[in-house]
């Protein structure tokens, strides 16, 4: 039969190999270190899509893409160091955006025709608007002017 020394040698490496085992496991359950490779794969394809287009770019394009990357670096370097404050004021823009467009669409009445806009919140239902007859004008109307109540 075998002798005492090659039995442990063999549960060695059974052992290291149920080690070896329940590692890829994990490994391959570990969904936020999986989705942190894929980013970081992700970010160096870009990287080097974007070496690869400012090579092959013309001169002047070169020359553009360096003076914009130069003045670009110190306001990249801020964002990163204060993530939050930059998050926030990105939301608050958008906001800002989303908002002013909302109210510059909405006019309740179009001047020239004194009808509802197709924008209008006044409660008229498609079918109502369908029976107006459609004029088309070729100046947008003006914007509303807001006031504070």
């Amino acid at each position: 039969m075998t002798d005492p020394e090659a039995i442990k040698a063999d549960i060695e490496q059974a052992r290291a190999e149920l080690a070896q085992t329940a590692d890829a496991l994990a490994a391959k359950l570990d969904v936020k270190a999986q989705a942190e490779r894929k980013a970081q794969e992700a970010r160096s394809r870009a990287a080097e899509a974007y070496e690869s287009a400012k090579a092959s770019a013309p001169v002047p394009v070169q020359k553009a893409v360096a003076k914009v990357e130069q003045v670009g670096r110190p306001v990249a370097a801020k964002a990163a160091e204060d993530k939050g404050r930059t998050a926030l004021i990105v939301l608050g823009v958008l906001a800002a955006a989303l908002i002013t467009r909302r109210l510059t669409r909405r006019a309740d009445v179009d001047v020239e025709t004194a009808r509802p806009s197709r924008h209008s919140t006044s409660g008229l239902g498609s079918a109502k608007l369908r029976q107006w007859p459609a004029k088309r004008t070729l100046s947008p109307p003006p914007p509303r002017r807001l006031t504070r109540r």
